[in-house]
């Protein structure tokens, strides 16, 4: 079973239905200004599933979901495309509402064993009398004879669907002390630390600390202390925050006497029960953790977690959830992450490795992040054709687009592939690092994804432009930047016209040192390549023989194994 689309209506500030098309799509990045929406559809999503209701007092998604733009009350809309089998339905059956087999069968006699089928959930939300009622209802429908029993029936379903799992570092922080709480209410810290007790051994338990021994206690916690470093320590190898080879943490066990108030149920002297408030003194159990740093003279000096840098701070917070979240156990594969400004503290290179760890989560689950920082952003790392844009229309409405069907408004004076995505986050161009390496300008984005594939050394870069005619402006910027270039027109009608242009702007020296065409008897880029080589990629990218040059260079960019196909085909390409 697996989520394939979430379509969102009258949620909050989207009125008009958006999809998320999940889809052979496991990597969503959102982009768009501060307060246009992005957090409204990762709350939307994460209100889809009824198992996070008890997180609202933290996330406020279920706080005022009534659509913000409608004169008249509409009903709140959250639906998921799911993909499942015959038999998942008869599990859930049998399961949730207690059918017997030939009951289950008779049910769902329509269904084909191990065919895929599509359903859609949609969960409904309204005020009834001030109150927020929620339901789920079935596409298509089943055989029910009791109308409660969909509702449950979809809970059912959504209990055997990937975990929703939602990531704020704005909004949850880790507390100095946890209290270890035997009772329902307890903190969600209390799940993640049990969850890195048993990876540890399979034995040990958050739970069972205060029963035992003192040297057994000291011991396990040594052992899960040391599971923690071990794993901190090979994250903190990617993103190394601070000018430090590494960071300890320390975990120790608390215990405290404290004064509670306690109501208690007694008889009056007429032998009624009343309940009576007093107080008593119990023993509460914490676990307290320090971040240890050892001096030049090997002192050791012991601060809070929240003490550290924001950077180590979001750090610490994103490790202990992605590696010990007890709702992805064994690992933290089929879940759907949703990250809300994802390492907004961290420094340029270690926010370039989070952009990694993203690509690298979305290979086994399906990642949905908001951004506002490039980084996360590196097309080198991030399919561009995967970045989505939210914006507001005149009537204030949130809406979702692809980046290339985003209409622009801002900048106007850089003109590059790359443009939209830059102007719906707000900056400029330039804010890019560029001037560490040499620079290949070309004309568009199909030269970008062909050159990128054969460059022969991670120093070069490649900067695509929007046609022949638009290069110009980028020479005068990699000139003032003292930054390494060359130009490469095509060799047609528009790029040596382009060429020739750029020569009388800046004359014959800089001409012959840094513009070229293509070789001679090539006119554009798909005449570089060989006819039997671009046969052959087709093939192995599994596309129609008509299918066009820039789609198959554009696949063959985007694909995981990239790097063997190229590799596989004429070295004349590689010339």
């Amino acid at each position: 079973m697996k989520y394939k689309r979430f379509i969102i209506e009258n949620y909050k500030g989207i009125s008009k239905a958006m999809e998320i098309n999940l889809e052979n799509n496991n990597l969503v990045p959102i982009i768009g200004i501060n307060e246009c929406g992005k957090t409204t559809i990762l709350n939307a999503i994460f209100a889809f599933d009824h198992y996070n209701d008890e997180d609202n007092v933290l996330y406020n998604h279920l706080s005022d979901v009534a659509n913000l733009y409608s004169d008249s009350p509409e009903i709140c809309k959250i639906s998921a495309i799911i993909e499942l089998k015959k038999e998942n339905l008869k599990a859930v059956l049998k399961s949730k509402l207690q059918f017997t087999d030939a009951q289950a069968d008779d049910n769902l006699k329509e269904f084909q064993i191990s065919k895929l089928y599509n359903f859609s959930i949609t969960r409904k939300m309204e005020y009834i009398e001030n109150k927020l009622s929620m339901t789920y209802e079935l596409s298509p429908k089943l055989n029910f004879k009791n109308s409660l029993h969909e509702n449950e029936f979809c809970e059912g379903l959504i209990h055997k669907l990937p975990y929703i799992l939602y990531f704020d570092e704005f909004r949850e922080r880790f507390p100095d002390l946890i209290e270890i709480n035997y009772e329902e209410e307890k903190s969600k810290w209390l799940d993640i630390l049990e969850e890195l007790f048993i990876k540890t051994n399979e034995n040990y338990s958050v739970y069972k600390l205060k029963d035992l021994e003192e040297r057994r206690r000291k011991s396990i916690l040594s052992a899960v202390k040391r599971k923690l470093n071990e794993t901190l320590t090979k994250q903190w190898a990617n993103f190394r925050l601070e000018n430090k080879e590494s960071l300890e943490i320390d975990i120790d066990f608390i215990t405290e006497n404290k004064i509670v108030k306690v109501i208690q149920s007694v008889n009056d002297q007429n032998g009624r029960q009343i309940e009576k408030k007093t107080t008593q003194e119990v023993e509460k159990y914490y676990l307290k953790f320090d971040v240890v740093e050892i001096d030049a003279k090997g002192d050791e000096h012991y601060f809070y977690v929240r003490d550290r840098s924001k950077g180590f701070y979001w750090f610490f917070n994103f490790v202990m959830k992605l590696e010990f979240n007890p709702d992805v156990a064994g690992d933290y594969n089929n879940a759907i992450y949703l990250l809300d400004e994802p390492g907004s503290y961290l420094h340029p290179f270690a926010l370039s490795k989070l952009c990694k760890k993203l690509k690298s989560l979305s290979e086994n689950n399906i990642v949905i992040y908001c951004t506002h920082s490039h980084y996360l952003l590196n097309p080198e790392i991030i399919p561009i054709n995967k970045v989505n844009v939210v914006s507001k229309n005149s009537l204030g409405q949130v809406q979702l687009e692809p980046y290339y069907q985003h209409k622009s408004t801002r900048t106007k004076s850089i003109n590059t592939a790359f443009q939209t995505i830059h102007d719906a986050l707000y900056i400029k161009p330039f804010d890019l690092d560029l001037n560490h390496r040499k620079i290949i300008i070309v004309e568009g984005i199909y030269d970008y994804y062909a050159f990128s594939l054969f460059k022969i050394s991670d120093n070069i870069g490649i900067l695509p432009g929007k046609g022949a005619d638009s290069l110009i402006q980028f020479i005068s910027l990699m000139i003032a930047f003292e930054i390494e270039f060359r130009v490469l027109w095509d060799n047609d009608k528009e790029g040596n016209l382009g060429k020739e242009k750029a020569e009388s702007y800046f004359g014959t020296e800089i001409s012959q040192k840094h513009f070229f065409t293509l070789i001679a008897g090539k006119r554009i880029l798909q005449d570089v390549f060989e006819g039997s080589d671009l046969k052959q990629l087709r093939i192995q990218l599994k596309l129609d023989d008509s299918t066009s040059f820039e789609r198959v260079i554009t696949s063959l960019f985007y694909h995981k194994n990239k790097q063997s196909l190229v590799h596989s085909i004429s070295q004349k390409n590689e010339r």
